[in-house]
């Protein structure tokens, strides 16, 4: 079995943005998705068709690119948000 030499350091990140855009990255997502379910005793499972899968390598990307939108919401001045998985803190300043 053979090896890349050097693999994971060689690569232009513009590359990898390139292929982040491509449709094959849509279809490795939706494939991810496909058929999961979660099983309830050796007989028994129950199909799961929502959420982001918890424990999972991808489950905090996915969950970072649902929450993205309310985390960069344009606040008024003196206001920021911060967020960590799925915790969300507003944040004000007072006079």
């Amino acid at each position: 079995m053979g090896s890349l030499r050097n693999a994971f350091n060689t690569e232009t990140w513009s590359r990898i943005v390139e292929k982040l855009k491509s449709s094959y990255i849509i279809n490795v997502i939706e494939d991810y998705f496909r058929n999961r379910e979660i099983v309830i005793n050796r007989n028994q499972g129950m199909e799961v068709t929502g959420g982001v899968p918890q424990g999972s390598v991808l489950g905090p990307l996915l969950w970072n690119i649902l929450y993205e939108t309310i985390v960069n919401l344009k606040l008024t001045k003196g206001a920021t948000s911060v967020a960590f998985a799925d915790d969300l803190a507003l944040v004000s300043e007072a006079d």
